[in-house]
């Protein structure tokens, strides 16, 4: 899989327009789609932490750390 793919699958799950994932929006609805996108991106693709944070538009790797911990809480 790619980033573009889960990118898609939580889009086309949660109804969310593409694009939504990388917008700099911090509301609950874009914010927690991304952290799971981000922590599913982890789980099936090869990226590595700071290609991730990229393709979403967070600032740098530690962000998809902080998410892929959040999610596993969850």
């Amino acid at each position: 899989a790619t980033l573009q793919d889960v990118d898609g699958a939580v889009c086309s799950v949660l109804r969310l327009e593409p694009g939504t994932l990388q917008s700099k929006s911090r509301a609950w609805s874009v914010a927690h789609p991304r952290m799971a996108a981000m922590y599913l991106s982890r789980k099936h693709t090869a990226s590595s932490h700071a290609d991730i944070g990229a393709y979403f538009g967070v600032k740098n790797h530690s962000t998809v750390v902080a998410a892929e911990k959040k999610v596993r809480a969850w």
